[in-house]
């Protein structure tokens, strides 16, 4: 029996905490991943208190990045009791209070409503709420208190005045680096009550201004509208701020819409109408809740037809090309095709700083209706799917919100029979095996054959002293649902000068969609 240690850590500088035993955390092998609980339905806030996450019935993941590489994991639930929602931080050993209705103040008043609480591996998360009923303000989550960003009301870098800033429901909200720094979109006006949009960035206790409406577009013309202050824009650890916006001609007649990237240069376009999809025709809608790591890599979803049920794909731009992870049609590693119909059926892609894409999708003539995939430019692996069992033995029917991590760790909400939630699970990506390595000759040609388990069809490759083997195959007699493999092949010309016959060599796989690699094996030829 394994004990949590909860602590309840609001944010005036008070510090409750308390101590309770939770179940046994169990995990469950599957596929390429294990499956284990981070809080399920039933468990307790905190002792002392009647408040249960999730018993009735509403709960999420609390923002974009509400799963950082500690494995630490921001929810959002209604929990009953005294202080009935909240938004909490859940690591290894306690749950943290980020804010609560009713119970607790910010430092400005009480909050009264409050939304999204992303987070970075330093533990600090955003806190963004709305104040005494009439303001919202924007606060930073940093051990145990809360210090205020920003609120409506003050004061802009343009002299103008914050007047809104993104939406207290909205499941996205502002977001976090690694260096506490904060970007965010709002509404400003001036004193003439002329309202103008803008992108800005919160870093080192000042906010600056990264784009408002009227500023040149690298497109044509100026930025004309940033998509109404209501999507989030994304911050790497770099300071770069990736924000959708459109932009119109100098003269009016023309408009195009698309993403761009602030970076120290300047401002570059990453895709914007009418530019060409590398799946094949022309950019005509998006989802504005894109992501970025800190390799300058995007992901984001778009469609590529002018009909009502157009086609969709999710798209990843690295070192300025195009590249179609998964689109409508094509086949899964699961069975049957993906069946994007819009870009609303799929679920913000998230991309990681090992350029590994997660994104939920559904499917029609697979094993299971809807998933979560793990991919790359060349691999794509099942996290977990709707009819999979968790832990303690519930299966999942209903999947809607998951995070991502370096670590390649998912974090997802799963709900159980009649529409109920079960709570918040952890994928974790299976560390490779190997079992038995045997060269063969094939055709004249030498082969070093790799077998054994949690092996990335198009993905894992074999090792040999440190060098990585290329001529990489996969038999499809070895490949399995999922997309994972029993077995890989190295028909790489340098084999003969790697094995020397009667030397010892240390021979490894490496999973590079995971990063994870195998426990070295010693093999002689």
């Amino acid at each position: 029996m394994k004990k949590r240690f909860i602590n309840s850590s609001f944010f005036v500088s008070i510090l409750l905490s308390s101590v309770f035993l939770l179940p046994a955390i169990s995990v469950l092998a599957q596929g390429g991943f294990t499956l284990s609980p981070v809080v399920t339905r039933g468990e307790r806030v905190m002792a002392g208190e009647k408040g249960r996450f999730f018993t009735n019935g509403f709960g999420y993941l609390a923002g974009l990045s509400a799963l950082n590489n500690q494995g630490d994991v921001v929810v959002m639930s209604e929990v009953g009791g005294r202080c009935i929602y909240g938004s909490y931080l859940i690591s290894k050993e306690r749950v943290i209070i980020l804010a609560d209705y009713f119970c607790h103040p910010s430092p400005i008043g009480a909050i009264t409503t409050f939304s999204m609480a992303n987070l970075n591996d330093a533990g600090q998360a955003l806190v963004l709420a709305r104040i005494n009923h009439s303001f919202q303000g924007l606060f930073l989550y940093d051990n145990g208190s809360l210090t205020k960003i920003v609120a409506e009301g003050d004061v802009t870098p343009l002299n103008t005045t914050f007047k809104y800033v993104l939406s207290a429901f909205l499941p996205v909200g502002p977001t976090l680096n690694n260096r506490g720094e904060v970007a965010f979109a709002a509404i400003t006006e001036d004193s003439n009550g002329q309202r103008q949009d803008g992108i800005f960035v919160y870093a080192n206790g000042k906010i600056r201004k990264i784009v408002v409406d009227g500023d040149a577009s690298p497109v044509f013309g100026k930025f004309g509208n940033l998509i109404d202050a209501h999507e989030p824009a994304r911050i790497n650890d770099k300071g770069e701020v990736l924000f959708c916006a459109s932009s119109t001609s100098d003269d009016g007649k023309s408009i195009s819409y698309g993403f761009f990237l602030a970076t120290d240069t300047g401002i570059k376009k990453v895709i914007a109408v009418p530019d060409r999809l590398p799946i094949g025709g022309y950019f005509t809608s998006f989802s504005c809740i894109p992501d970025l790591n800190n390799r300058s890599e995007i992901v984001f979803t778009a469609g590529y037809g002018g009909t009502p049920d157009y086609p969709a794909a999710v798209i990843l731009s690295s070192e300025e090309q195009l590249y179609t992870i998964a689109s409508t049609g094509a086949p899964t590693p699961i069975g049957g095709k993906f069946s994007f119909r819009s870009i609303n059926t799929i679920d913000k892609p998230r991309i990681n700083n090992n350029s590994a894409i997660a994104f939920l999708a559904p499917i029609e003539g697979g094993s299971s209706s809807s998933a979560i995939f793990l991919a790359s430019k060349k691999a794509m692996l099942k996290v977990v799917a709707v009819g999979d069992k968790l832990p303690a033995g519930e299966k999942v029917t209903f999947l809607n919100q998951f995070a991502l991590n370096d670590n390649g760790q998912i974090a997802f909400f799963a709900f159980g029979r009649k529409g109920k939630p079960l709570g918040v699970f952890l994928a974790t990506p299976v560390t490779p095996e190997s079992s038995m390595i045997e060269i063969v000759q094939n055709g004249g040609a030498v082969e070093l054959r790799v077998t054994g388990n949690s092996f990335i069809t198009n993905d894992t490759t074999i090792e040999i002293n440190g060098v990585t083997l290329e001529a990489m195959s996969y038999p499809e007699e070895a490949r399995e649902d999922g997309g994972t493999t029993r077995q890989i092949i190295s028909r790489d010309a340098r084999l003969e000068q790697l094995l020397t016959p009667g030397q010892t060599v240390q021979v490894k796989v490496f999973n590079s969609l995971t990063n994870r690699r195998s426990e070295a094996k010693e093999f002689t030829r």
